[in-house]
């Protein structure tokens, strides 16, 4: 576990895998759109798979991106993405909390590693889904922690301060 102070500049934070070591806390993370953000660099997390067939119709709906907004109004289909940032909030950053709320705005369990970044209104968990085939939705223990942004909620973050 570390702990990382940005600064009043533009800083990119980059994860190059998932540690045994436990969840980064990431302070002073500045989102917004354009380049005068601070950027988190997931592309190393996992291997992001996604076709970027976001209607199932067998299309690539996506400029390769592979990115998307979802709340409990807006369902996602997974599979066809690498980048989750969830607009509902959930009760807890714990694991237990984090995947009620995936399973409330997801409408197909994933089957491929899948990174959500979901809020609790103070501050912003970003987790890696890896499937362990159980296919009743998202589980806890499927869940890992990468980093937590703390005063940090997704309302504030952009597909801008995103890498992949």
């Amino acid at each position: 576990m570390h702990t990382i102070n940005l600064g009043d500049g533009i800083d990119a934070v980059v994860f190059s895998a998932v540690a045994d070591n436990g969840t980064d806390t990431i302070n002073g993370f500045k989102g917004g759109e354009g380049l005068t953000t601070d950027i988190l660099v997931l592309k190393d997390v996992a291997e992001l798979d996604g076709d970027g067939d976001l209607s199932g119709d067998g299309e690539d709906d996506t400029s390769g991106a592979f990115m998307y907004y979802a709340d409990s109004d807006n369902k996602v289909d997974v599979d066809s993405l690498k980048v989750i940032i969830v607009k509902d909030t959930a009760s807890s950053l714990d694991t237990a909390g984090v995947a009620t709320t995936l399973n409330d705005v997801i409408s197909n369990d994933a089957d491929s590693d899948t990174i959500f970044i979901v809020d609790n209104g103070t501050d912003t968990g970003v987790y890696l889904y890896h499937d362990n085939g159980d296919t009743d939705g998202i589980k806890a223990d499927e869940l890992t922690e990468v980093a937590t942004l703390t005063g940090v909620n997704t309302e504030d973050l952009y597909f801008d301060d995103i890498l992949i």
